[in-house]
């Protein structure tokens, strides 16, 4: 059994192996209770420390601390100190070299002393071709296949397993060792010799657990549905996560889901699933790492860098990382400082490193390079985002009423409310995006508002992303902000039915709407509806 505890982000590493120590009390408690124990020996019952560290820009996995310590009751009910192991030491675990990094290299060594055993045991005996064909598939072949449904063996590792099995299998079959392997793993059906190459067993298999646990309630299907939402967002592409080029996308980390969706290129299988895809948040949005990537600009190191500040920013479109009117780069993108976005909201995001000036640097090149113009942080018109999709509606955190002339800010129990604030000492069009906090909470989110950026200035907020914000001057501000946010002194005017006609000849003799044909009459009966 695995016990499993994780960090919360406010919870420290000496808390969490507190933690960790009272649920394995328990643990036993329980088990004695049942009527079962704990086997405490080395190389039955262990426990490992996942934690990083970073170094210059790169986080990397702690070692072990033998400061640290936990314990349990044996058979006998005494207490014993666990065997701790470092983090990249790997574990037999049911016919399996499992370790926390992902790394397969146990697993090799682990299959290539079988087969070596097995070569020195079947080399000098007295067994005839016939017999050795039966004892590849009933004992070493089982051997070497058992563990393939959960091992991620890159094609060089494969290659490298199939070779040393072949060199003694081969000659000892009667089948020279020079021998064509696609011959020598075709079928016996059509003519093959009808040894199995791991490296599609592998896939085959992969694809079983798919199909088995892809949508099922069970822990490996849990584990499969979190890591094909890890490798999305690491990833950064849009479409079916199938069908995705990875061999190009090179920053991809190795996982046992990457392994099996790289053999997926060189194949026309199609998979029906219910995964999720990355959302474009907006008409004519695309996706940053797809954009890069297109350039050709960048080399692999390059590409691993940029997408580890897209992924310390949490973004994942170019939606995400420009104002809400989508015509330029948002501030905080260029800074590669922290901000919300949809994608940010929407999934969730490992934790990453600050990047370096250097690091930062490269991103402001690459998403200039994919997207901009000349002028200072402008968009290029051709990739200027539309309208916003409607799901994007429960991830967006700031909206501009036109009605009430005030901005709204999401909060887990409505809306704030964020009023206009006129600085009559400062004679700029800047002055009305000015906003101001308030004390109003609507409950409800209304049809009419309209998404919006803003950056923030000390307890104030600017507006950033909306053309819709009406820009007076200073001296006309003070009158309409009362007039929008208090309302208008006259609601509703019932004018003449004569297409104009009173007016312009009012306008003729200079006399306004005094008198003639002109408004000769105004109803203030309807306070609540719209000037007309």
């Amino acid at each position: 059994m695995d016990y499993i505890q994780t960090c919360t982000d406010d919870e420290s590493e000496e808390e969490l192996l507190a933690r960790t120590q009272n649920g394995m009390n328990l643990w036993e408690s329980l088990l004695r209770t049942t009527g079962g124990a704990i086997v405490v020996e080395i190389g039955k019952t262990d426990w490992a420390r996942i934690s990083f560290e970073q170094k210059k820009d790169e986080l990397i996995m702690k070692k072990k601390n033998d400061n640290e310590k936990l314990y349990i009751r044996n058979t006998d009910g005494d207490i014993k100190e666990l065997q701790q192991l470092d983090a990249s030491t790997a574990r037999k675990t049911l016919g399996v070299m499992q370790c926390l990094t992902g790394d397969e290299t146990a697993e090799v060594d682990y299959l290539l002393d079988k087969i070596e055993t097995w070569s020195k045991n079947v080399g000098p005996s007295s067994l005839n071709h016939a017999d050795t064909r039966c004892a590849v598939q009933t004992t070493i072949g089982k051997t070497i296949t058992y563990p393939l449904p959960a091992t991620a063996l890159n094609p060089t590792q494969c290659a490298k397993i199939n070779s040393a099995f072949l060199m003694t299998a081969l000659p000892k079959s009667g089948i020279v060792r020079t021998a064509a392997r696609h011959l020598v793993f075709s079928p016996t059906a059509v003519m093959g010799f009808g040894y199995e190459d791991i490296e599609p067993v592998q896939f085959a298999d992969h694809i079983m657990t798919l199909l088995d646990h892809g949508n099922a309630d069970t822990v490996t299907g849990q584990l499969t549905r979190v890591l094909a939402e890890g490798t999305m967002v690491e990833a950064g592409f849009s479409g079916d996560i199938f069908d995705m080029p990875y061999s190009k996308m090179t920053w991809m980390s190795h996982s046992w889901l990457k392994n099996t969706l790289l053999c997926f290129e060189d194949t026309n299988l199609s998979v029906k699933h219910t995964l999720p895809k990355l959302e474009a948040w907006k008409h004519n949005d695309s996706f940053i790492m797809e954009r890069i990537l297109r350039s050709r600009r960048f080399s692999d190191i390059q590409m691993d860098i940029i997408n580890k500040v897209r992924m310390h920013l949490k973004v994942a479109t170019l939606s995400d990382i420009t104002s809400a009117d989508g015509r330029s780069f948002r501030l905080e993108a260029i800074n590669v400082e922290a901000f919300e976005s949809c994608s940010s909201k929407r999934y969730r995001w490992p934790r990453t490193i600050i990047p370096s000036l250097q690091n930062k640097k490269l991103w402001n090149s690459a998403i200039r390079l994919a997207y901009a113009t000349q002028i200072h942080n402008r968009i290029d018109p051709a990739f200027i985002t539309a309208t916003w999709r409607t799901t994007s509606h429960p991830f967006i955190g700031w909206w501009f009423s036109d009605l009430t002339n005030a901005v709204y800010e999401r909060h887990i129990n409505g809306w704030k409310k964020w009023t206009m604030k006129v600085d009559t000492r400062r004679r700029t069009r800047r002055a009305t995006h000015r906003f101001v906090s308030s004390e109003s909470f609507l409950p409800t989110f209304q049809p009419s508002w309209i998404p919006i950026t803003v950056e923030y200035d000390g307890n104030e907020v600017l507006t950033t992303g909306t053309g819709l914000i009406h820009t007076a001057t200073i001296e006309e501000e003070e009158t309409i902000s009362i007039w929008k946010q208090q309302g208008w002194i006259i609601r509703r005017m019932d004018l003449p039915n004569d297409d104009g006609k009173g007016f312009s000849e009012d306008i003729r003799r200079n006399e306004g709407s005094n008198g003639g044909n002109g408004v000769s009459s105004i109803s203030c009966s309807d306070i609540n509806s719209g000037c007309a």
